[in-house]
């Protein structure tokens, strides 16, 4: 429920596009340049060479098929044509045309193999066309700045002065350290999809240059989440929650959401679930390493236990609900560590009302009754909790080649009497992912995440299966709204679990770009992607027992698989997957 609740924070830990970086010399211009996603990393371009072998390889496929088919290759290639021959390079950006052109286009393509032998091999070959310039040291005249909109003049020359770029200071021409890691740091912010910087030679004053930013903005405003499903215990539930990560220009994070439910089925004695948030945040930018957040939320659940039936059963006539209502604050800070390392500490507090039935009981199959423990105290109480998070994004890294990046997230959720709660347990999440570049431009990635939760946790901060379920369900903004349990593929008991105290899942995930578009401001690419992997959940000590007496296995593990596309748009990622309809059925 709070900022950062498990779903957010772990899946899923891939799906993403890793950073890339040019550097080129434009005659008598030195140009640096990157291209970015929504969430900051930057990105190279499409494989261009690989593209110019299959077409090859197609040619001679299809050179004796029918004409129709021959006329499909011909529009197919046409893209790839247009690259190869001129115009507009792969950004879609116009060629640089003469020597400096052909040298921006054959050093280009080795910096985005990720073979730094390669770049150097390449840059001496072009010498026999452009000789490279000396290093000289020359003095910033003046800063410009071109395509700003929303972006505050004091965020852009902020970052600059971070690295030491101001009117007076001496730069190294043709290459920089500092100005890359300017570009870098104006990348990392998220606001634009392109940066680029460039040193213009002053004319008649050889010791003097103009350091020129040029950016390309995308939108602040970004949809980070969209909750829409139906299940046989609600016939509809909905809402989203919203982002704006630069509020008046000042790199101030504020946003909202919200989730709402229809009645849920007559046979299920319970009320209509909603929740809401807000959050503010101040993150560190422009050097500065401290930031600040604040979040405040409300919840109104009507969660579902089961009195009767199998445990594998999902028909809503066999659960009841117990309902309780929460409303809270949480204000943490982030300290950065390092380029990539990132600590923070959040102190969360709520108040909340429970009513629950008396002495709850569930009726197995052959009669017998058994006492449940529904893991929540009566009437009105607090809990209190303090997170410490570490985490290490590897994305940030300029010098990484496209396709290869990694981050680790550990979090430690910790509650007890001495800091004002009601309850007492420690909850423990790791997460981490890292993604392999292949030389054809796809990626191939490997993530795992878990947790554990010892001592007595309310109910509503155990693991739910679908936290670790493709086709299933969790929670929204803490909400349940179905009594579906995970699919059993391999039949060993993964749908027998309403919560658990431990869980943990592993993929793998194969993912090929579609498409790429730079000059937009709706539809910045997307990608196709397949995946597969294994999850394992557990219970408490109790349920766990009860397991092995009935000849079960305590620790059951379940299969995942997925496929799909996701589109990169200027309001956030889009999934159009298998696994995301699935787990927005009523079946």
């Amino acid at each position: 429920m709070p900022q950062g609740s498990f779903e957010r924070r772990y899946r899923p830990l891939s799906g993403h596009w890793w950073p890339g970086a040019e550097h080129r010399v434009r005659g008598r211009e030195v140009e640096y340049t990157a291209l970015v996603r929504r969430d900051g990393t930057q990105r190279g371009g499409t494989a261009v060479g690989v593209g110019r072998m299959i077409g090859r390889w197609c040619f001679l496929v299809l050179r004796a098929t029918p004409p129709g088919l021959f006329c499909f290759f011909c529009v197919f290639s046409a893209p790839v044509a247009a690259e190869t021959q001129g115009g507009r390079d792969r950004y879609g950006a116009p060629k640089e045309n003469g020597a400096a052109g052909a040298l921006k286009t054959s050093t280009d393509d080795f910096l985005e193999s990720g073979n730094s032998e390669s770049a150097q091999g390449a840059a001496q070959v072009s010498k026999t066309t452009t000789e490279q310039p000396a290093t000289r040291s020359l003095r910033i005249v003046s800063l410009e700045v071109r395509g700003r909109r929303k972006v505050s003049p004091a965020q852009i020359t902020g970052i600059l002065e971070t690295e030491g770029l101001r009117e007076g200071t001496r730069v190294l021409w043709p290459e920089d350290e500092r100005v890359a890691r300017a570009r870098a740091r104006l990348a990392a912010t998220g606001y634009f999809s392109k940066v680029t910087m460039r040193l213009r030679p002053v004319p008649q004053h050889e010791d003097q240059v103009k350091l020129a930013v040029e950016l390309h903005e995308r939108g602040s405003l970004t949809l980070e989440a969209v909750y829409a499903g139906s299940s046989q215990m609600t016939a509809f539930h909905g809402g989203a929650e919203l982002l704006e990560r630069n509020l008046l220009g000042r790199a101030i994070h504020v946003g909202g959401a919200a989730v709402w439910g229809t009645a849920p089925d007559k046979s299920v004695d319970g009320r209509r679930q909603q929740a809401y948030r807000l959050m503010i945040e101040f993150p560190g930018v422009a050097g500065r390493r401290l930031g600040m957040l604040t979040s405040a939320y409300y919840s109104d659940a009507s969660d579902p236990y089961r009195v009767a039936g199998a445990r594998d059963a999902p028909n809503p006539a066999l659960f009841q609900t117990v309902e309780f209502r929460r409303i809270g604050a949480l204000a943490g800070v982030t300290l950065g560590l390092a380029q990539n390392l990132t600590l923070g500490i959040d102190y969360r507090f709520e108040a909340v009302q429970a009513d629950l039935p008396d002495d709850p009981t569930w009726t197995a199959p052959d009669g017998g009754g058994h006492p449940l423990d529904l893991n929540l105290r009566s009437g009105r109480h607090r809990m209190t909790t303090t997170e410490l998070s570490l985490a290490w994004d590897g994305r940030d890294d300029r010098h990484a080649v496209l396709g290869r990046g990694g981050r680790i997230r550990i979090d430690v959720d910790m509650s007890s009497p001495a800091i004002g709660s009601n309850y007492e347990y420690i909850k423990v999440l790791v997460g981490g992912a890292y993604t392999f570049g292949l030389p054809w431009r796809h990626r191939f990635t490997l993530s795992a995440h878990g947790g554990q939760i010892s001592g007595t946790p309310p109910r509503f901060e155990r693991f739910h299966p679908g936290d670790f379920a493709d086709w299933t369900t969790g929670r929204e903004m803490g909400l349940v709204y179905s009594t579906r349990a995970p699919i059993d593929v391999l039949g060993t008991g993964v749908d027998e679990y309403a919560l658990v105290n431990y869980g943990g899942r592993f993929d793998l995930e194969y993912a090929f770009p579609l498409f790429r578009r730079a000059r937009t401001r709706l539809v910045y690419g997307g990608y196709f992607f397949v995946s597969t992997g294994v999850f394992m959940i557990a219970g408490d000590d109790g349920e766990r027992r009860y397991r092995l007496d009935e000849g079960l296995i305590p620790a059951p593990i379940g299969y995942n698989a997925n496929l799909g596309f996701r589109l990169e748009t200027s309001v956030g990622a889009i999934d159009l997957s298998v696994g995301n309809v699935l787990r927005r059925l009523p079946f």
